[in-house]
């Protein structure tokens, strides 16, 4: 990886000035969808999560993409069949709402501080938010099964040079797929372990769960 698409990188991360909600948190009672039963409200409120209770994203779980270098505003949902979705619009509440494609940076890839040596990788917003919860900070979630050319050099920058990335997915054939996908990008300048498990969800097994998947020698 050039050196300067590490510091451009970088920079895009260190100047990122985070989405605002368009309305408060109204309530924690609705948090109920799959994948967020377990979220404590410090993590509720780390995330930007919000309940709608009116609008075209009604009965959904709306959280800022803080995407960096990016003007309108990025948001993803969570809907009540645990689907994640993802776009732009003018304010959180849904409205003049466009898809937004998925080869953008990576979901938390500026919530931790670069370069790091032990750096996740998953594949959807829940399972940042329920690793974050348990202590496993430097996480980052590519929403796409193959990586775009931007997100590689995001991950690299991200991690040390002689750092580890851990790719975490559930068992099955799609995170198997998204598992090469990544590694065949990054495994030439990283240390690259794949490792499973397999709960029903990644964003509700248990801690000692995540503890023996990630950090098994």
């Amino acid at each position: 990886m050039r050196e300067g698409h590490r510091e451009k990188a970088r920079q895009a991360c260190s100047s990122r000035k985070r989405c605002r909600p368009g309305c408060p948190l109204r309530s924690t009672s609705p948090f109920r969808l799959p994948g967020t039963e377990n979220l404590s409200p410090s993590t509720i409120r780390h995330f930007e999560l919000e309940y709608q209770q009116t609008g075209p994203l009604k009965g959904k779980i709306t959280f800022p993409l803080n995407e960096p270098d990016r003007k309108p505003h990025c948001a993803g949902t969570l809907s009540q069949s645990g689907v994640e979705r993802y776009f732009i619009s003018d304010n959180r509440s849904g409205s003049c709402m466009q898809n937004l494609s998925h080869s953008f940076m990576g979901y938390n890839a500026c919530g931790f501080n670069w370069p790091t040596p032990h750096l996740i990788v998953v594949q959807e917003c829940k399972t940042v938010w329920w690793l974050w919860q348990n202590g496993f900070h430097s996480a980052a979630a590519i929403l796409t099964a193959i990586p775009a050319q931007k997100q590689v050099r995001v991950l690299l920058a991200a991690t040390e040079p002689r750092g580890h990335i851990w790719i975490l997915t559930s068992a099955g054939s799609s995170g198997r797929t998204f598992a090469a996908q990544v590694s065949r990008h990054v495994s030439p300048a990283r240390w690259i372990h794949h490792t499973t498990i397999r709960s029903h969800s990644l964003a509700s097994c248990s801690p000692s769960e995540l503890t023996a998947a990630l950090w098994k020698p």
